[in-house]
């Protein structure tokens, strides 16, 4: 994300949120150099940059629970040199300040007496080789911390070698860490996301909490997606904004009551954005609407306490639109500018697109890629496995697709291996796939509390999570 940061501030550095547990998030560069790598010759010029050692997209977000835990950094060249290479790292607060100036965002630097480079500052490239050695840095509880919110660790790079230059935008990261006290961890060994779409108009979310792992004691679901508010035109005033029919409105209202309760089990509960009928979609929204429309999302994950937006592109009439100040035609393009300013705005939320509509996303947002920006997508066809999804959208990886999701309305019933793809049916050898071929994301969508999925539900945890279902016995009826 944070290309678009280059653009506009003459002085910083790689924007990047390093790695969660249970999800990635987006990433941005932060231009912490005034080198334009379009001023000198690459060819001839040696230039250094920081760069993430865990995962290879720009933003991840960090989670801090009691204790301490550990973020890793390395510095790469463009090309060997003759001699050895060194330069000092610093946890630099004007860089997180020039983050904010841009984006309009208000982080608070985590607490630099709670953070430290353990390698100690000085980073060397050995003469004939292009990268260092990763670097620790360490992460502890701070009193002051709150739960549930997020600070950002400014660390920043100054080369000793003035013949070297610092890349472009990537001299500087921004780690975004959430501090989550003793809250559970829904996050499992293998690293596959479950993701369960709830119908909220007759479905109540805290069944989603009812189902735990045997061995590792974690949930089941990881994410439930509460489904789904509305974007909507309001044409006397040209706005374009979100709105909510009264169970999604009683469910925000009582968060203490729904929503919190999945949260202090480790499972994180987001918002899905629907079309509705007029004239403003997810995919025709020029940059300015999409902007403004990106702070709306964040002041709603804000208030009722949510972990992230998902996105779906259905039943918007964009044919309303025509002419209509604030739109543009409606395109793939157009809605991977709103994931962009969602995520930018709020780069510790997840991103999550439902693969339906003006999707596949093949074109980078000021100069980063959807892959950075889009958490997770998710195919739509329910029974189908599609392989195809992760080259629709530019830097995205398999860990980031669903290429197997489930209608469970009526229930989940095993096939022989082989036997075809139904919406509410499934087999072990397409979920062995999911998990062989290294996809990330589990979806599941419509659960029905009469309904019993334990039998369906081991076998899902059988396959992906090595373990078996722990079934609470109890069940949540729509209650209001």
């Amino acid at each position: 994300m944070i290309n678009n940061i280059k653009k506009r501030l003459s002085s910083l550095a790689v924007f990047s949120i390093l790695a969660g547990a249970l999800f990635v998030s987006c990433s941005d560069d932060i231009n912490l150099s005034n080198i334009d790598d379009n001023n000198y010759d690459k060819a001839k010029d040696s230039y250094v940059s920081l760069k993430n050692y865990n995962d290879a997209r720009d933003m991840q977000t960090v989670e801090l629970r009691s204790g301490s835990t550990e973020i890793k950094v390395y510095l790469k060249l463009s090309k060997t040199q003759e001699n050895t290479f060194s330069g000092k790292l610093k946890f630099d607060e004007s860089v997180l300040n020039e983050y904010n100036n841009a984006n309009g965002t208000d982080f608070k630097i985590f607490p630099l007496s709670s953070a430290s480079i353990e390698n100690g500052e000085t980073v060397t490239i050995e003469k004939g080789k292009t990268e260092s050695e990763p670097v620790t840095i360490k992460l502890k509880k701070d009193n002051s911390l709150e739960i549930g919110k997020s600070y950002i660790l400014p660390v920043a790079f100054e080369s000793n070698d003035s013949g070297i230059k610092t890349s472009s935008g990537e001299g500087a990261y921004l780690f975004v860490v959430k501090y989550m006290g003793n809250t559970p961890d829904a996050a499992k060994e293998s690293g596959i996301v479950t993701i369960m779409y709830f119908e909220v108009n007759n479905t109540n979310i805290l069944n989603a909490g009812e189902y735990m792992l045997k061995n590792s004691g974690k949930p089941f679901v990881d994410i439930v997606t509460i489904f789904a508010a509305n974007i909507n035109y309001n044409k006397e005033t040209g706005r374009v904004f979100v709105s909510m029919n009264e169970n999604v409105s009683h469910l925000l209202s009582n968060r203490d009551k729904y929503i919190k309760p999945l949260q202090d089990k480790g499972i994180r509960v987001n918002l899905s954005i629907l079309g509705n009928h007029d004239a403003a979609g997810v995919a025709n929204l020029s940059e300015s609407t999409a902007k403004d429309f990106a702070k709306e999302l964040k002041a709603i994950v804000d208030a009722y306490g949510l972990d992230g937006i998902d996105f779906d592109d259905e039943y918007s009439q964009y044919s309303q639109s025509v002419g209509a100040p604030g739109f543009v035609t409606p395109s793939s393009n157009a809605y991977a500018r709103l994931c962009y300013e969602t995520k930018k705005i709020m780069p510790d939320k997840t991103v999550i697109v439902y693969h339906y509509g003006y999707v596949g996303f093949s074109q980078t947002v000021e100069g980063v890629n959807p892959g950075d920006f889009v958490d997770y997508t998710l195919e739509p066809y329910y029974g189908s496995f599609n392989n195809n999804i992760t080259r629709r959208y530019l830097g995205m990886t398999n860990k980031q697709v669903s290429p197997y999701s489930r209608k469970i309305v009526d229930g989940l019933y095993k096939l022989p291996d082989g036997q075809g793809y139904y919406v509410g049916t499934y087999d072990m050898q397409t979920l062995k796939r999911v998990r062989d071929s290294e996809y990330g994301v589990n979806m599941l969508y419509d659960f029905n509390p009469a309904q019993s999925y334990v039998s369906a539900f081991n076998d899902f945890a059988s396959v992906l999570y090595d373990d078996e279902i722990v079934f609470s016995g109890n069940t949540f009826e729509k209650d209001w």
